[in-house]
């Protein structure tokens, strides 16, 4: 049941004190700037390449009969360092040239990648491996990311800041919907092996591109922190802050439930009596088509109904959900009721994303 939530008792997305906004100038306007442009485009080939090993890593372990923990465990292998490590991530990505880490864990997961295109071709491919690979590429992962958001500002001047954001976030979302489909009829025709070399040469050319760029690292004004410092100050001001961990916990649980979706999707697939890697690939996209057609509506749902009633309403649907995907198997129903899934998923996450960011201080 939805509770009537007042302004006041709503999720702040709107910082007190708010300064004008900046000078808009476009949402197409940072692809004149060279650089974010060659990076933008190999990002888009790593995101595509990303979401078909993806596809592929899952159906491996499906295929080989594994046990639902076991292909659940791919899902965990890939999630589970971002989380452990996301805040000693951060808090270097803050006090050193972000280009560097970025080229450090571009090339972890490369070597990840190319880790387990070797094991495919030797045909040494089996769950375990193929979790460990995943886990390793991940690794790199959770260096590679909050160096890669907080890098933005470095790309393109300060006044083409957001519209770079929201590029950005339109080039995950077209890669979470046509990379999966790429996996899934890549995987079908020519088998694993070749989805992950497709891979491996993805982050290739991402690395030239981070590679070649060249800007001018502004001064700092102050001495960098120090790492246990940094970590610290970030757990201390979680202690502290009453409604940061309120949408941290309510964040935990909405992505605790709505998580079971993919870890669980390959398996929905594999049963299905239509089911193959194709048809796995084409669920995963539409989760992403979901994603892609809901980010425009949730900052309006958000204006309409508030941020908090938005979250209930998504947590809500999701529950619809999950208890249709465990009781139905018509792909004409099962597509339709993904791509909601993927609406639900995207208006929370972004709702609870743009809370933090206005709650967080900038230290």
């Amino acid at each position: 049941m939805l509770q009537s939530v007042s302004p006041k008792h709503d999720l702040p997305l709107k910082p007190e004190g708010q300064a004008a906004k900046p000078e808009r100038t476009g949402t197409w306007a940072p692809f004149s700037i060279q650089a974010f442009r060659i990076i933008w485009i190999c990002n888009l080939f790593a995101n595509l390449g990303t979401w078909a090993q993806s596809v592929a890593a899952a159906w491996v372990v499906t295929d080989a009969h594994a046990s639902p923990l076991m292909v659940a465990m791919i899902q965990v292998a890939a999630a589970l360092p971002l989380v452990l490590l996301s805040i000693l991530s951060g808090v270097i990505a803050d006090n050193h040239d972000r280009r560097k880490i970025m080229l450090w864990g571009l090339s972890f997961e490369m070597t990840g990648a190319m880790f387990a295109t070797l094991l495919a071709f030797l045909g040494y491919l089996d769950p375990v491996l193929l979790i460990i690979s995943i886990l390793w590429i991940s690794l790199g992962g959770s260096v590679t990311i909050p160096a890669w958001q907080a890098a933005v500002n470095e790309q393109v001047p300060a006044r083409m800041v957001s519209d770079a954001v929201l590029l950005n976030s339109v080039n995950y979302n077209v890669a979470r919907a046509a990379g999966p489909a790429l996996g899934g009829l890549l995987l079908s025709a020519v088998g694993p092996a070749w989805v992950f070399l497709f891979n491996s040469f993805c982050y290739m050319a991402l690395i030239w591109a981070i590679w070649q760029w060249r800007r001018d690292v502004p001064k700092r004004s102050l001495p960098p922190e120090g790492i246990l410092e940094g970590v610290t100050a970030a757990l201390r001001f979680t202690q502290y802050s009453t409604v940061t961990r309120l949408v941290m916990m309510r964040s935990f649980a909405f992505g605790l439930s709505a998580s079971a979706v993919w870890a669980l999707l390959p398996l929905l697939a594999h049963r299905n009596p239509d089911g193959d890697a194709a048809i796995y690939g084409y669920m995963l996209g539409a989760l992403g088509l979901g994603a892609i057609l809901g980010s425009p509506q949730v900052s309006r749902l958000r204006q309409r109904i508030g941020s908090s009633r938005l979250i209930s309403l998504a947590g809500f649907t999701l529950a619809l959900i999950l208890l249709t995907l465990g009781l139905v198997d018509n792909l004409w129903v099962l597509f339709p009721v993904l791509i909601l899934g993927g609406g639900c998923w995207i208006g929370a996450l972004a709702t609870y994303n743009s809370a933090v960011r206005v709650l967080v201080p900038d230290w």
